[in-house]
């Protein structure tokens, strides 16, 4: 009936069946590593690994700083904020909220561009994680993408110098 043409996704040796440059050896044990590692007590992967993979570096924890800043660090001014448009209208807002909109503005950037907060980010993030992979239980940090804020009363964001911690 004609001519096929075969589309090979992942190229193999001659002869080879199963991709081993995706699995890692040591010693008699072999193991998926990245996203899908395995191991660890519950075989969730190492609780002691300390490393983050590309999805967690570049979109997980910029959206947590993101988010920190939002609910925490900035709340007032984006209170402020939304006191304002509301008192103002939807359509007035452009001309009458600029001040606060700025501020509001300034504070995130600020927040978003400090390396201690996305230091002390991260290492809350590899604590969550190395949780997780101990114990089998997750934090509540975010529900069904919603993220989900500390009880302040019981367990305050921020220490005595105003950093988060």
């Amino acid at each position: 009936m004609g001519n096929t043409m075969t589309i090979t996704l992942f190229p193999r040796a001659e002869g080879q069946k199963f991709d081993f440059e995706r699995y890692k050896k040591e010693g008699d044990i072999t193991e998926r590593t990245g996203s899908q590692a395995s191991g660890g007590p519950r075989g969730l992967g190492d609780p002691y690994d300390r490393t983050l993979n590309k999805k967690e570096e570049d979109p997980l924890i910029p959206q947590r700083v993101m988010d920190i800043s939002k609910t925490v660090l900035c709340k007032e001014l984006g209170d402020e904020l939304d006191q304002c448009i509301w008192d103002q209208g939807a359509v007035m807002m452009f001309f009458r909220c600029v001040e606060q909109r700025d501020s509001s503005n300034l504070c995130l950037t600020t927040n978003f561009g400090d390396p201690e907060l996305h230091a002390a980010v991260k290492e809350e993030y590899l604590n969550e994680r190395s949780h997780y992979r101990t114990t089998g239980i997750k934090q509540k940090r975010y529900m069904m993408g919603k993220f989900m804020p500390r009880d302040t009363m019981i367990d305050p964001p921020l220490d005595k110098e105003r950093k988060y911690r």
